[in-house]
């Protein structure tokens, strides 16, 4: 049986119109060394193109990883003869949100 002990310290940041992150340095006292020291780790989101199974072709047939190792779906349309990303809109509140997959977001006010 081995005792690990782990705690986590809040990395308060400034909200960006209505988008707080959640940040938090985290401590872990099995883990080994890093740029934060012994022990110590950020967790930062990210978005990576799949290289398991070869090197990217940068098309439409990549696979893209989230940073908790979760695939993420492609979703392309075909318009005129070109693959161009689905866009998706959501609406939270009086902000309203264009996404094109996950590659690109565009912010829009709605206007009531």
């Amino acid at each position: 049986m081995s005792d690990i002990g782990s705690y986590f310290i809040p990395i308060v940041l400034t909200s960006a119109r209505g988008f707080e992150p959640q940040l938090s340095l985290n401590y872990k006292s099995g883990s080994r060394n890093n740029v934060f020291g012994l022990g110590f780790s950020i967790f930062l989101q990210n978005i990576s193109r799949k290289t398991d199974t070869g090197i990217p072709k940068h098309n439409e047939d990549d696979t893209f990883d989230s940073a908790d190792d979760r695939e993420l779906p492609s979703k392309f349309i075909e318009e005129n003869g070109l693959l161009v990303p689905e866009e998706v809109t959501k609406h939270d509140g009086g902000v309203s949100w264009n996404v094109h997959t996950f590659l690109s977001i565009q912010h829009k006010e709605r206007k009531s």
